[in-house]
């Protein structure tokens, strides 16, 4: 039996699957935990707010700099900024340190360690580095409710760059 809607329980199970989606690398299970038009912020970069802002940056001159900042998470909210992405990734795996919930604002808060391992690394190393996820639910109904409104993810890529970088001076 699935748990009650909004309850810790489902908060929980929720970011569980959630995770499963993009350590899957498929775009569209990956897409379908956020409602049409999310707002996204990842570290220190601006918010973006739905797919329109993300095509608008995407198509700008910081392009590539802006997809090794967000890299996977970004996925959720732009189909090809994923698909570039996964192209350079031979796989990603979070592993869930702590979720904590706020039952009454409808937030998730998940520590997670993220691993990387980049396509064409000869090691096939892992990479992880520590990522903090909040993902806030609204009340829109229809259906939306039930997905994230908001995603806000807090980590450090750069040394999965490093490695992009290595990677790409070898090839």
């Amino acid at each position: 039996m699935s748990p009650q809607p909004f309850s810790r329980a489902w908060f929980e199970d929720f970011a569980r699957e959630f995770f499963a989606a993009v350590d899957s690398m498929d775009t569209t299970r990956a897409m379908s935990f956020l409602v049409q038009e999310p707002t996204c912020q990842f570290g220190n970069q601006p918010k973006i707010s739905g797919r329109g802002q993300v095509e608008k940056v995407r198509g700008g001159p910081c392009s590539l700099l802006f997809l090794m900042q967000i890299i996977s998470y970004l996925a959720i909210v732009c189909t090809q900024l994923l698909s570039d992405f996964y192209q350079v990734l031979h796989g990603m795996s979070h592993e869930i340190k702590t979720i904590d919930t706020d039952l009454e604002h409808r937030t998730i808060y998940a520590g997670t360690v993220v691993s990387y391992v980049v396509k064409g690394d000869r090691e096939e190393a892992p990479i992880s580095i520590p990522v903090m996820t909040l993902l806030r639910f609204g009340t829109a109904g229809g259906g939306e409710e039930m997905k994230a409104r908001d995603l806000s993810v807090y980590f450090d890529p750069s040394s999965v760059f490093e490695k992009m970088s290595e990677v790409q001076s070898r090839a």
